[in-house]
């Protein structure tokens, strides 16, 4: 197990059988670690949001940015891109998943409805037939009534 910012050993992972990127969630927003592992994801660097956060002066970070080089650079806006991309893809997720146990609910429930109504609409026939049955069985008994 190794643990690393370098790019390159990130890229080696990759290529090599037997070995796996992975990286511990980081919020990008409070800056602070999730400690949810994220299991084939290789992390991204937030030393240059920390750093300005903590408030160190701006033309250091600067400096320190025109440092590092363009592949690195390039490294690093893939992974923050598919880091912002697995996120929307978890929200979207987790979205689905409500509207799915939503919809499931109002399935049962439009179920149970209907039941109810096949039901009463029952109810509603035998009472009707034993009415009539009633009115007939009187008009045959008692013809002058009618």
């Amino acid at each position: 197990m190794v643990t690393t910012h370098y790019s390159e050993l990130k890229t080696f992972a990759y290529g090599h059988e037997g070995m796996e990127n992975a990286s511990v969630e980081f919020d990008p927003v409070s800056l602070k670690p999730t400690y949810r592992l994220l299991m084939g994801v290789p992390g991204s660097s937030n030393a240059f949001n920390i750093s300005r956060r903590l408030g160190l002066a701006e033309d250091i970070i600067e400096q320190a940015g025109m440092l590092l080089d363009q592949e690195h650079v390039h490294m690093e806006n893939v992974l923050q891109e598919l880091d912002s991309e697995r996120r929307r893809y978890e929200s979207g997720s987790k979205e689905i998943e409500e509207l799915r146990r939503e919809s499931e609910y109002l399935r049962n429930q439009l179920a149970y409805e209907k039941r109810e109504f096949e039901r009463r609409k029952m109810n509603y026939y035998v009472k009707l037939v034993n009415r009539r049955m009633i009115f007939t069985v009187a008009a045959v008994a008692n013809p002058s009534l009618f």
